[in-house]
Parts: C-alpha cells; sequence; structure tokens
C-alpha cells in the first residue's frame, strides 16, 4: 500500500528537480544546484530499489516502513534545502522555488495519505524552510508571503488528517465487503446443517476435477454414502436426534479425507465424496475403514444412546474419455443402491456393462 504510486510520485518529483536545475542554474551556484539535483537522482533510484525489495519480500513489513519513512524523509529534507540553502536572489527564480514546493508538498499528501506520518514529515520538512526563509526577509510582502505558507502548511495537515481518515474508512469497508461477500458465498456452497458442501457446489466442482484427471492422467473416484435406516432413527427419537446423526456422521466423513478430496451433503441422509488422485482400489479400501469408524460412533441425548450407526457406500472410477459428470453420479447412485439391496453396511464399485 505505501508503495501503490511511489513509482509515479518519484518520476514527477524527478521532473520537478529538472525544472529547479535549469531555472536556477543561471541564478544561484551552479556547483551547489549540481550537487543538490545529484542527491536527488542518487535518492530516487535508493527509493526505486526499497520498491522493488518491497514486492520481493513483501512478508517484511517492518523493515520496510522503515526504509519507507527514511526515503521520505529524506526527499523532504532535499526539497527543503532548496528554500534554506539555494534560494536565488532573483524574483523569478524564487518564484519558480515556490511553485514547485507548493506542488511537491500537495502532490507528496497526496500520494502518501495510507500513512499519516509519512505525510506530515514530508509536509514539514519541504514547508517549514521556505515559510522560515520568507518570514525572515526584511521586505512586508516576503513576510506576509511567509504567513501564507504557515497557514498553508496548517491547511494541508488538517488535510492530510481528513484524506487519511477517509482513505482508512475505504481501506475498512473494502475488507468489511469483501468478508461479506465471502461469508454469502459459504452460505451459497455449504449446507447450513452439517457445514459441508451443498449440492450447488458440487455442479462446479466435479466437471473440474473431472478435467484436470483427464489432463493429469491421474485417479478420480466418486462415492455416494447413505446413512441405513435413517428414517427409523427419526421416527423413534425425533429429527432433533436425526440432525445430530447427521452432523456427527457429516463431521466423520470431512475428518476422514485429506484436503485435495471435496464432501458433500447431497440432501437427507445422502453424502458424497471425491476422492481425487485416488484409484478405484484405493478408494474401496479408504471407504471401507470410513465404514468401520462410523459404526463406532456413539452419540448420547439424554436418556438414549444412539449406536449401531452405518451406512451403504457406492463407488465408481471416471474413465478418461468423454464421460459427463451426470454419467459419473449415475453410476456411483446404482452402485449404491446393489449395496443397499445386498444388505446394506457395505462398500460396491460399480461394474460397468
Amino acid at each position: 500500500m505505501l508503495y501503490g504510486h511511489l513509482i509515479p510520485n518519484l518520476f514527477a518529483s524527478l521532473i520537478c528537480a529538472i525544472v529547479v536545475l535549469l531555472g536556477l542554474l543561471e541564478t544561484s551556484s551552479a556547483s551547489v544546484i549540481k550537487i543538490w539535483f545529484s542527491s536527488v537522482v542518487i535518492l530516487t533510484g535508493i527509493r526505486l530499489s526499497f520498491s522493488a525489495l518491497y514486492h520481493l519480500f513483501p512478508q517484511q513489513q517492518r523493515m520496510h516502513l522503515i526504509m519507507f519513512m527514511l526515503g521520505t524523509t529524506s526527499a523532504a529534507i532535499l526539497w527543503g534545502i532548496v528554500a534554506s540553502l539555494l534560494m536565488p536572489s532573483q524574483l523569478i527564480g524564487q518564484t519558480i522555488v515556490i511553485v514547485i514546493i507548493a506542488g511537491v508538498s500537495a502532490g507528496g499528501m497526496q500520494t502518501l495519505n495510507a500513512n499519516l506520518l509519512a505525510s506530515w514529515l514530508f509536509l514539514n520538512c519541504s514547508v517549514i524552510p521556505l515559510a522560515v526563509w520568507l518570514l525572515r526577509q526584511s521586505a512586508q510582502q516576503y513576510q506576509m508571503l511567509g504567513i501564507a505558507m504557515s497557514l498553508y502548511l496548517l491547511f494541508m495537515m488538517v488535510a492530510c488528517y481528513r484524506n487519511h481518515r477517509a482513505f482508512m474508512q475505504y481501506i475498512h469497508l473494502h475488507f468489511q465487503n469483501t468478508n461479506l461477500l465471502e461469508a454469502l458465498k459459504k452460505q451459497t456452497i455449504l449446507d447450513p446443517l452439517t457445514n459441508l458442501y451443498n449440492r450447488r457446489y458440487l455442479t462446479e466442482v466435479l466437471p473440474r476435477e473431472m478435467k484436470r484427471s483427464q489432463r493429469e492422467n491421474s485417479g478420480l473416484c466418486v462415492a455416494i454414502v447413505d446413512v441405513d435406516h435413517f428414517k427409523k432413527i427419526n421416527d423413534t427419537y425425533g429429527h432433533d436426534v436425526g440432525d445430530e446423526v447427521l452432523k456427527a456422521i457429516g463431521l466423520t466423513l470431512k475428518n476422514s479425507f485429506r484436503e485435495s478430496d471435496y464432501v458433500f451433503r447431497l440432501g437427507g441422509e445422502e453424502f458424497l465424496i471425491i476422492l481425487t488422485m485416488t484409484t478405484l482400489t484405493d478408494a474401496k479400501i479408504k471407504l471401507d475403514k470410513l465404514r468401520e469408524v462410523i459404526k463406532e460412533i456413539r452419540l448420547f441425548f439424554k436418556e438414549n444412546t444412539i449406536t449401531s450407526l452405518s451406512v451403504s457406500i457406492g463407488v465408481t472410477e471416471a474413465a478418461h474419455n468423454t464421460q459427463s459428470s451426470i454419467t459419473l453420479l449415475k453410476e456411483a447412485d446404482a452402485a449404491l443402491y446393489a449395496a443397499k439391496n445386498a444388505g446394506r453396511d457395505r462398500v460396491n464399485a460399480f461394474v460397468g456393462a
């Protein structure tokens, strides 16, 4: 954020320094002006290197802030030197210096509004020497102009504060909106009961993972998990207990697979798992372990204890051809019904015709 507008600002400052060089070369000490201009060029190069380091190592925030403040303060001091040490005796040269410093200070304030301290340092170091020089002159016109520059500095510092506050409010609002969008996105892709992915998100994920599987020539399996005799649980203990059973099984599913896999609640007592980079043989082993883990679940509700939970699982493997996601889901569903018809509490793999 600090370096966001630095490069354009540095080039604008360099152009202003060239104008000062050309305008004062004939009215001030040529050697001193050249030394000052060389210092501006060197400092510009140093600040550009600071910007490059920031983009290479953005995690070093404290170091970058220190370097940024040093570069900003040094640049402001160089501009202050123009007024305090290099002010020409001719009116035209003085006018050039006053106009340039006023413009540079205003530009610096606008560019540095992300950091209030940097804005105030730049303003004070660049404007105060000019205001002091004007106030020290014997002519009343210069003194009046010095008072005007002092008021200019005061008003600019107030403007700095207001700009900084408005900028920070904008940043805060931006992050609030970003967090809100993320929360809304989660609401659209997560099942509210189990906090697993929902069917809507499945239509986005499955085609994408199938394409990646085909592209990388890696295995991809889809399994549908159905809680056995779930209607009996609802009828016996009530829907509140049934919801807790679904939550417990959903948590077990979520903890049983890798971050690269996906677990969905399709609706009711059905869940779906996408196992990436997994062959059918490995998928059956993992799913059979899952089935055994679910059988160990014990849930206690008031005077009731829920035990002997079991699931039926149908699994299929995506072929590396033009097979659609709908076909893959139908295969997993067919394998599930075969598992239920064979007596439930088992894993069944789809066998093609």
